[in-house]
Formats: C-alpha cells, structure tokens, sequence
C-alpha cells in the first residue's frame, strides 16, 4: 500500500475505534506483572498433582467494572514500511521487523524479551519445573489471559475464551510441521523438543496425526499445564519459547478457518493489543488496546493506526507532524543524522556481518594481526556512510552478539570497537611496524551488490590506519563457494590465487533462537566440541569454548549473563583472541515524534504497550 490513502481511510472509522474502546476500556482492569517463578532446578511436582491444583483453582473472569466517564483514548499514527506477508506467527520471517512487531503485539507469547535489559520476562508462562536430569518440563499457563475479538454487533472487545494448553501443543505441532513452513534457519531451536526434527523430516509422505502423536514431545497434562519432552537439559529452553514462532494460535479457530484465520474481520488475539475488523488488512491495521489484557501496561497509548509505505510519502508526512513514527526510505539513508539527532534511531535485527579468519593462515594465524585489523576498522564511519550508500542500515558491531539476545551485556553506542592506536600497536607487536613485510593476502567476498565497494572500504581503512597499502587482494566467489572455500583445509586446496584458501572471509548470520549461546556455540564453537558450528576455523577448543560447553547447564540467569560477559571480553576486547571482527548489526531505521518516548530499546520487536505519548 503507497500514499496517504489508507490513512485516510482508516481516520474514516475513527469515530467507530473511539466508541469500541471507550466501551472496552470499562469491562476490564490491570494486574501487577508476574514475577519469574523460581530457577527450574528442582524436581517438578508430578502432572497428577499439578493437575488437581488447577481443578481445585477458581477459573477467572474478566474483571467487569462500572461503566463512567472515559477520558479520550491516546491515539497514534505510525508506518512500518514494507507490509507484512503473514501475521501468523508460525510463519514470520526472523528479520522482518513489521510481521514480528505484529505478532508481538496481538499474541500473547510464553515469554517475552525485555528490550531493555536482555532478559526474559513471563507472559502467559505463569511458572515451570522440570525433572532432575532437564528432559521432562512442565509449563503451567495463566488462567487470565484471553482469545478476544471485536464484537461487530456491539463494537466491544469481548473475551472467547482463555488460551488453554490445547492451544500451545497445537501450535508447537503446527511449526514442527513440515506443510506449515516455518522458517527454521541452520540450527533451529524448535528440534530441542523431542521428535520436532523426525516429524519435520517427514516429507513423503507428511506426518500422520498418529505419527505427531507418537512422535513429538509435548502434550496437554491439564487445562493449563504443558508437557515437554526436550532432547537434552538446556537453560536455552525458555529463550527458544520466547520467539514469534511459539506465540500459540487458536486451535479450534485455526482448524476451521485454515489460513483465512488471521482476517481482521476473523481473528481472535490474545496479546496486549487486538485488531479493528472492518478495516481490510491491505489498508493497514488498526490496534486497539486490550481492556482485558492482564499484565500491567507501562504505557498510554490506546490506539494505533498502522501504514505501510513504499514510496517515502509516509517519511514526508512524518516530517510534516502527521506520523509519530516512521521507518527512513532506504534512499534516505545517506542524508539521515543518526549519530547525532536522537530523533532517528537504528534498531538491531538478529543478524550480524563479520569477517572470518583462517587459523591455519599466516599472518593471521597470530591474534595480535586479528586484533589490529579489527581495531582499525571504523565501523561507525563504515556503517553511516559507506553502508547508507548502498542503501543498507546498520548498527556498528563491537561484539557479534546482537542486542535483543536473552543474557546479551548491554548495548553501548559509545563502544564501537575502533582505536587506531591500539592497533598500530598491536600490529607492531605482532612484528609488521607500519606494516612492512606484512605479506599478500587474499580477502573474499561474495559476488552480490555492492560486495566489492563493501570490502574495498574495510581495506581503505587498514591502509590508513596500519599503512597496508596494496597487501590486500579482493576475490569474490558465490556465498556457497565461499562457505566451502572455508571449510576446506589448507592441504586439499590447489596453492594459486584463485585456488588458495583465504585468510579471510566476509560472511554473515541470522539468528536461528534469541541467546547468546547461538551466538557463540553455534557459530564459533571450535569443532572438537561443536562438530556443527558454522565456522571451521580450525581453531584449537580453548578456555571460552569449555565455559560454553557448561553454560547451557547453569539455570541461574545472574551466573549465565556473566559467563557470556567473560567470554565476550575475551573474544573482542581490546586486549581479546578476535576469531572474527564484527562488523555491523543488521538494522532497521526509524524516524520517531519527540513527543514518542518508545523506551531506551536497541533491538525489536516494537513493545506498543511500552510506549508513552507526552501530551502537547
């Protein structure tokens, strides 16, 4: 959708919004956020016992309070800029900043990430225990968190029904069918639920009802209480029921609608946030606080009507004081102040660009070289000029743990990874001064757009920086080739230049679950103790590689964040081994209204319930 119309359109049924939430905001209070429940460690109480305290336990209604005098609603207008393909969370793509903020905002999820502090939060997870050897988890459900919809007779938010543990096993069976076709990515978290890959893997034929049933490790104890059965005892378990994928659907809803479930004038919600139904979902969406959502919100606003816009009109109106949030056109990007008007900010993606090195490869086999080109690259420079030129955002990269990873440290906008100085100095130490007798190396890259200016910029500044001049040959190969180039070892490869296997390697990776752990295990993890990392470096298991072996056994949140703190200083301090140089962040910019306080957040998806809208 372009232009200003579907806004337009959807101011045409203000006044319907208005009088759907000034009735709804009457039928319905706030109750304090939970807190965690304690660290899953013990022994969990047997299902035949959970089960009778939830018989026992009173089923809770909407609290229904007096109808009076309702102040206006805060209303907002915003853009996200490309539309949605889905808002079916089985189906949002990890990267796609507007199906995710959807699905955040409409589905309640079992947990949530604070995109403040990196930690997870309950949403409809009201507590968990699991055996002692972690293979057996039992996760019991708030009884007060509702399918809801638009009643088209009585323009009221009403409550269908509470979400159940029906509705969690079915859309866990839902995503690890191979029809349903969620994105899984190269190591996906959702196969730590016993038999999620075998079924995924049924392909010809699909899997039989029976066959899940037999096959897949979740099932319903009670009402509210879910079993799981995972492959191994992993601390990761919550984090990976954090993502959009795992938010539950209506299982009696979906069965009998198919893909049609998610219409406006069809859908059940169940998160903070519901969708106005007479709106047609290519004009936008219009977002409706949920009166009967149960989990205090920190924020005011009411209504929020949704544009998504191509053309940059959206970007224009926003400058004019139509829109208090916008996404920056790509060609924009260039001309947009982002480091220094706090009006436009870059909020990190899952994903993250990064130069690989080659251990086995002379001169870089010496982390004192790693050290010194990662110090001299000015990734801010990089990222608000070169990247914005090719029309691509990003956030500069210190670390290769994005923010929003569950236990991440937090972001520093000041920590950048650049000091020229200390990597002259470390170049020196490492025996190449103002890098003479530094010898040829050859850098690849991959043969897609602007891949070659992308690299030239990172060899420019080790030419200034070190005085590198003419030391770095650029070869580019497809991103599959490149892949296998590093794979291969020194010995099996032809000694040319066109043959040789490369020192470096620029690459990239998207989160396939949100913690830090992936990050770092799955990714650099050295090969003797994770056999499908994604690099083969040929580095030798270390400190850091052990310390990640354990850390997925220590359920104390305070003692896990701190082990990744340790291992990322280690990695890419100052003073660190440096396997790879982080580069930039993926991103998605945003233009927002001073009068828009959406939180000190660094990472998606947009919290709506979080954002507070100062009066004029």
């Amino acid at each position: 959708m372009t232009g200003s119309r579907p806004l337009r359109h959807k101011l045409l049924h203000l006044a319907c919004v208005v009088l759907i939430v000034t009735a709804g905001f009457a039928a319905g209070g706030c109750q304090p956020q939970p807190t965690l429940a304690p660290t899953p460690t013990r022994t969990a109480m047997p299902p035949d016992e959970q089960a009778a305290e939830t018989e026992a336990a009173e089923t809770q209604e909407p609290e229904v309070v007096e109808e009076g005098e309702q102040e206006d609603p805060t209303i907002i207008s915003i853009d996200l800029g490309t539309p949605p393909e889905t808002i079916d969370p089985a189906k949002v793509a990890p990267l796609n900043g507007a199906e995710n903020d959807l699905v955040d905002n409409l589905f309640a999820g079992l947990f949530r990430i604070n995109p403040q502090t990196n930690q997870l939060e309950p949403g409809l997870a009201e507590s968990w225990e699991k055996t002692e050897d972690g293979l057996t988890w039992w996760i019991r459900l708030r009884q007060d968190i509702y399918w809801v919809k638009i009643n088209p007779q009585t323009e009221q938010i009403e409550p269908v029904r509470s979400i159940n543990a029906e509705d969690v096993v079915y859309s866990v069976r839902r995503i690890c069918h191979p029809s349903t076709g969620t994105p899984l990515g190269y190591q996906p978290g959702m196969f730590l639920i016993e038999g999620c890959e075998a079924i995924n893997a049924m392909r010809n034929p699909l899997p039989t009802d029976e066959d899940i049933e037999q096959t897949l490790g979740v099932k319903v104890i009670d009402d509210y209480i879910v079993e799981f059965t995972l492959t191994e005892d992993s601390a990761v378990f919550p984090s990976i029921l954090a993502m959009s994928m795992f938010h539950p659907v209506p299982a009696d809803l979906v069965d009998v609608e198919g893909d049609a479930w998610t219409n406006p004038e069809t859908i059940w919600t169940s998160g903070p946030y519901t969708l106005q139904p007479t709106i047609p979902a290519e004009e936008g969406y219009t977002l409706i606080a949920n009166p009967h959502w149960p989990i205090e919100r920190t924020g005011n606003i009411d209504i929020i009507l949704i544009g998504f816009d191509n053309t940059g009109e959206a970007y224009q109106a926003w400058k004019e004081g139509s829109l208090e949030l916008v996404t920056v056109p790509a060609d924009q990007l260039a001309n947009t102040p982002f480091r220094n008007d706090p009006a436009y900010r870059m909020l990190a993606l899952p994903g993250t660009s990064f130069i690989v090195f080659s251990y086995e490869s002379y001169p870089v086999n010496d982390p004192l070289v790693r050290r010194a080109l990662s110090l001299s690259i000015d990734r801010e420079a990089f990222v608000y000029e070169t990247l914005a030129m090719t029309r691509q955002a990003g956030l500069p990269a210190a670390s290769l743990v994005p923010p929003g990873s569950v236990l991440a440290p937090p972001f520093d906008e000041k920590a950048t990874g650049y000091d020229p100085d200390a990597a002259r100095a470390a170049l020196e130490e490492a025996g190449y001064p103002g890098c003479y007798s530094f010898p040829r190396s050859y850098f690849y890259t991959d043969d897609t757009d602007n891949a070659l200016e992308i690299a030239n910029t990172y060899i420019a500044m080790w030419e200034k920086e070190l005085g590198c001049t003419g030391r770095f040959i650029v070869r580019r190969k497809p991103l599959r080739e490149l892949y296998d180039l590093l794979q291969t070892p020194q010995t099996m490869v032809v000694d040319n230049e066109e043959t040789q296997r490369p020192i470096m390697i620029t690459l990239a990776w998207e989160a396939d679950y949100p913690d830090t752990q992936h990050w770092l295990a799955d990714i650099l993890g050295c090969q003797e103790l994770f056999p499908d990392a994604y690099l083969d470096q040929l580095r030798t298991c270390g400190t850091f590689d052990r310390q990640l072996e354990q850390a997925p056994g220590e359920f104390d949140d305070e003692t896990r964040a701190e082990t990744y703190a340790s291992i990322l200083d280690g990695l890419f301090s100052d003073t660190g081994e440096m396997p790879v140089i982080p580069l930039y962040y993926y991103a998605r910019p945003l233009a927002i209204s001073d009068r828009l306080d959406i939180t000190d957040t660094h990472a998606g998806p947009l919290h709506f319930d979080r954002w507070v809208l100062e009066s004029e």
